[in-house]
């Protein structure tokens, strides 16, 4: 009876239109040479950033670095955050070949409802991993901000050229809450385990300093 009612729900629902979340692809292409290519290795970090118009403009400035990230503690920036109106929606890596850092990747756009974002852009960290409570001096670098423009059937392209990766800057990713959570939980768990091993052991002891006595 209830997995009548389950059919009934979706059948009602198709025919009323319950609106379907739509993904849009865009392709994302970028080329960095010269000087700053030398900033940056096989592997190195790359964000791609949706920005709304009216939101913090992103700024490629080390002296605007919280313009782009969120700080912790004094001069040290958390790469993995953006500032108010931006949306981090893929991270990955650049490859070199023949000397030239470059980046192209197929990038699922499903923050687009209510045109919540209309541009795109890039951030870049010569860094290739950051480690959680672990501050890292890296360069990085933002483009320019390219409009979102897509065809008929939700297929979009836009390509950087060369900009500048010369802003130095110390990140560290600071565990989420729940992380936390999740290692307080578990030290708690290992100490009370350890306490109850204490306790039966002290038991054992006890109990058999009685049954000692009781032979003599």
């Amino acid at each position: 009876m209830r997995k009548a009612w389950y059919i009934l729900a979706t059948v009602l629902a198709l025919a009323v239109g319950v609106p379907e979340a739509h993904a849009l692809l865009l392709e994302i292409t970028a080329t960095w040479t010269g000087d700053d290519a030398a900033h940056l290795q096989e592997g190195s970090i790359v964000q791609v950033v949706l920005w709304q118009t009216g939101g913090v403009l992103p700024s490629n400035s080390q002296a605007d670095a919280g313009e782009n990230f969120q700080a912790y503690g004094s001069g040290v920036y958390m790469p993995d955050t953006t500032q108010n109106g931006n949306a981090i929606i893929y991270t990955g890596h650049l490859h070199k070949t023949n000397g030239v850092a470059t980046f192209s990747q197929w990038v699922e756009v499903s923050q687009l409802e209510n045109n919540t974002y209309d541009k795109v852009y890039l951030r870049v960290f010569s860094a290739t991993n950051f480690e959680q409570g672990v501050a890292i001096d890296s360069y990085w670098g933002v483009s320019a901000t390219n409009a979102l423009d897509f065809d008929g059937a939700g297929m979009g392209f836009t390509y950087f050229p060369s900009f500048s990766v010369s802003n130095t800057n110390t990140f560290e990713v600071i565990p989420e809450p729940g992380t936390l959570g999740l290692l307080a939980g578990g030290g708690w768990g290992l100490w009370a385990l350890g306490l109850r091993g204490r306790r039966r052991r002290e038991e054992k002891t006890g109990q058999g300093g009685e049954r000692g006595a009781e032979a003599r």
